[in-house]
């Protein structure tokens, strides 16, 4: 049976003056990962005029799931802080994503895309404004009236056509994500083995790819030039090394999320499987 969810971006930058300060190291100051990686904090502010709070929806709720929330309200009286722990539930492993929203408000403010190790670990890797998101065809794909094969063609688009992410996706099936897209004024669905999720270029954080870094975490891990593993491989690198996040993921058809770097040996792609991000 389909689900249909929210998918989550990723944006480290300040919205209005609902966001605090961007911190350092990947840390937004408005959420942190645990020292072991294995909880992520969220906290926001408590509008102090209306006490809109916020709410939250998960992905996939069989691979995230809330581990503490609560409310506190300022010494002043004014406002507060809304605060909300997550955690994997050792069930499945995987993307999933966080949407975050005020109270008063049916739209996305915020947004977290992580990856779920099979350690139970958790990675980052977008999180942000909730609007900020595109979609980029990585070969020649159907767009489609529904999330799924069977549904009507309604125009082929071709390979690295930038579409607008309507803020839905669809799971079939099969287990493939498909994203509801609009392109040249037509809105339906492309599967995600054919175009990926990435941040716009105007993003303040994809002009400044230093910010994170991506640590290896396996023996002798084959650096390649696209993220599949029948890509030719680059260099290999060792257990330890540091690379240059270059601010781009990629999903492959069996669910593994490859992170685009910079080596010594130029720029290329890692598998999550045997890296960090951080």
């Amino acid at each position: 049976m389909k689900r249909i969810h929210t998918l989550l971006s990723a944006l480290l930058c300040m919205i209005l003056l609902a966001s605090p300060a961007l911190g350092e190291s990947g840390n937004a100051g408005w959420y942190e990962l645990s020292n072991d990686d294995t909880v992520l904090t969220v906290r926001l502010p408590v509008e102090a005029d209306s006490g809109a709070g916020w709410v939250y929806e998960i992905s996939d709720p069989d691979a995230l799931e809330l581990l503490t929330m609560e409310t506190t309200e300022d010494a002043q009286g004014a406002g507060g802080e809304w605060v909300a722990s997550f955690t994997g539930t050792f069930e499945r492993f995987g993307n999933v994503t966080l949407q975050l929203r005020r109270t008063s408000s049916q739209s996305a403010a915020y947004e977290i895309s992580l990856f779920i190790s099979e350690n139970n670990q958790l990675q980052i890797v977008y999180a942000g404004d909730a609007d900020r998101l595109q979609v980029r065809t990585t070969a020649n794909v159907n767009l489609r009236s529904g999330a799924g094969l069977n549904f009507g063609i309604l125009r082929s688009l071709q390979k690295d056509v930038v579409c607008t992410y309507l803020g839905e996706s669809v799971t079939d099936d099969r287990m493939v994500d498909w994203y509801r897209v609009e392109a040249d004024g037509v809105a339906g669905w492309v599967s995600s083995r054919y175009a990926q999720l990435e941040v716009a270029p105007d993003d303040p954080v994809a002009d400044n790819p230093t910010d994170r870094i991506v640590e290896v975490t396996g023996e002798k891990v084959n650096l390649r030039g696209a993220p599949a593993l029948n890509a030719d491989a680059l260099d290999i690198l060792s257990k330890g090394d540091t690379l240059t996040y270059l601010n781009d993921s990629a999903t492959d058809s069996r669910g593994v999320v490859w992170y685009y770097v910079r080596a010594d040996g130029g720029a290329g792609w890692i598998s999550s499987r045997y890296a960090r991000l951080r």
